[in-house]
């Protein structure tokens, strides 16, 4: 990436758990954005030695997490809006309260977590990134945190696995930023298979790709 590009790191539903693989994943980030359920102050210390944190409340946080940080919040990042909220429900369709603030708002970006599976989608001129969950794992679901890029007109995001002994890119999405901030098409690289019985590095993928033509065998790209 250019080096004037700005790298936020994006963290979501750690559930009191710091993975110390996002030490490495997030090294020399501008910013990191936390998308709720953080359940320990601990983490908010540890993310806050590798860069500036910005973080919301989740569903499963208690005082004081809950009434110290907001339930969502707004950020200007390399020209755009962001917003971070923590149930999004669907990009198709937004739950009632995310809908109206992204009427009002109209960011470029929405970070959302909660439902502790990743996901790349933009849709009417606005990136959906939820980052999955960074925490204990759930089911089948992959661990997993991610990137974004803000690089002139571009913005790059990327998603990251955590469950093997060093970060693994397993998806990644290249987007093109109009003059109002807002986002035009989409570039898709999908890196992995999306047959779930497709490995990385020995880690088994319990979740179906969706970004397109994942019918691709996955490539490593690493920062």
């Amino acid at each position: 990436m250019p080096s004037s590009s700005v790298f936020v790191g994006l963290v979501s539903d750690t559930h009191g758990r710091f993975d110390p693989k996002l030490d490495s994943l997030l090294a020399g980030a501008d910013l990191i954005l936390h998308a709720g359920d953080i359940c320990g102050g601990e983490v908010l210390q540890q993310l806050a030695k590798l860069a500036p944190v910005r973080a919301i409340h989740g569903n499963c946080d208690v005082p004081p997490l809950s009434q110290d940080l907001p339930a969502w919040r707004l950020e200007q990042i390399g020209g755009s809006r962001v917003l971070v909220v923590h149930d999004l429900g669907k990009p198709s369709r937004p739950r009632p309260p995310v809908r109206v603030l992204i009427e009002q708002l109209r960011p470029g970006v929405v970070v959302s977590g909660h439902s502790h599976q990743w996901l790349l989608e933009a849709r009417e001129g606005t990136l959906f990134v939820n980052p999955g969950s960074a925490g204990p794992k759930r089911f089948k679901l992959v661990r997993s945190a991610a990137k974004l890029f803000f690089s002139g007109e571009t913005i790059e995001a990327r998603v990251y696995a955590l469950e093997a002994e060093a970060p693994i890119q397993i998806a990644g999405m290249q987007f093109r930023r109009t003059a109002a901030g807002r986002f035009t098409g989409s570039a898709g690289r999908p890196l992995y298979r999306s047959d779930p019985i497709a490995t990385m590095g020995g880690v088994r993928l319990g979740r179906k790709a969706r970004t397109a033509g994942a019918g691709k065998r996955m490539a490593s790209r690493n920062r």
